[in-house]
C-alpha cells in the first residue's frame, strides 16, 4: 500500500503511529523502529510542469501544490536517513507508454546536512529501467538560489528548470525539470533517454 502524503500533518500522523521505522527525533516528535514498514512519498511530478523551480528554503521545508506536484523537503529527507538504512525507489511513467510504469531503486540512500548543501550518496541499483541516478552519487543540492554543482560555468538548476542532486553534467535523472527545458522531464543515461509523463519517488526500508 503506497501513502500519498501532501502536507506536515500528514507526515506526523504517521510518525505518531511509527509506521516509518526511523531511529532518530524528527520535528520534536520521538520515534523507534518497527516491524512495519510503509511506503514515503518523497517527490511526485505530474506532466512535466514547473512545479519544482524552486528556492533553497521551498526545497528545504518541502512543497506541493494544487495538481499533486510534491516534494518532502530536504530538512527531513536528511533527519529520516541520516541514522536508518533507507532505499530509495523511483516509479517513472514515460510519454510513449502511459498505461505502463517503470521503476529503478537503490538500496542506500542518505541526505547530509544543510551545512553540507544536503550532499546525497546513493547505489545498489536495480530495476527495469536504465540507471540514471547512480551518476548523481556525491552531488549537492543545487537550486536557482544557491549554486551548489560541480559544473564550472553554468547553474543547473537555472538551466534544468528544476532543483536537484546535480553534478558537474547537468544531466541525466531529469525528474524535477519541467518539459520544454534544455533536460525536459526526462531519464537518461548515456544514448538512452525516456521522456516522462509522470515520476515518483519513495522512502522505503
Amino acid at each position: 500500500m503506497y501513502l500519498y502524503l501532501y502536507s506536515y500533518l500528514d507526515i506526523l500522523y504517521l510518525y505518531s503511529y511509527s509506521y516509518l521505522p526511523v531511529a532518530t527525533s524528527v520535528l520534536g516528535t520521538s520515534l523507534q523502529c518497527t516491524d512495519n514498514c510503509f511506503p514515503l512519498l518523497i517527490q511526485q511530478h505530474i506532466n512535466g510542469s514547473d512545479a519544482f523551480n524552486r528556492s533553497w528554503e521551498e526545497y528545504k521545508t518541502g512543497f506541493n501544490d494544487s495538481s499533486g506536484n510534491f516534494w518532502l523537503g530536504n530538512e527531513l529527507l536528511h533527519h529520516l536517513t541520516k541514522r536508518g538504512k533507507y532505499k530509495l525507489r523511483f516509479e517513472l511513467r514515460s510519454r510513449t507508454s502511459t498505461n505502463l510504469w517503470y521503476w529503478a531503486e537503490y538500496s542506500n540512500f542518505v541526505v547530509t546536512s544543510e551545512a553540507t548543501k544536503y550532499l546525497m550518496h546513493v547505489d545498489g541499483y536495480s530495476g527495469n529501467w536504465i540507471n540514471a541516478f547512480s551518476i548523481h552519487d556525491g552531488g549537492m543540492f543545487t537550486t536557482y538560489d544557491s549554486d551548489n554543482d560541480n559544473h564550472p560555468t553554468e547553474n543547473c538548476a537555472v538551466v534544468n528548470g528544476g532543483g536537484f542532486w546535480w553534478t558537474a553534467l547537468c544531466v541525466y535523472c531529469g525528474v524535477n525539470t519541467p518539459r520544454g527545458s534544455r533536460l525536459d522531464f526526462r531519464w537518461n543515461y548515456s544514448s538512452t533517454t525516456y521522456r516522462l509523463q509522470t515520476s515518483r519517488m519513495w522512502l522505503t526500508c
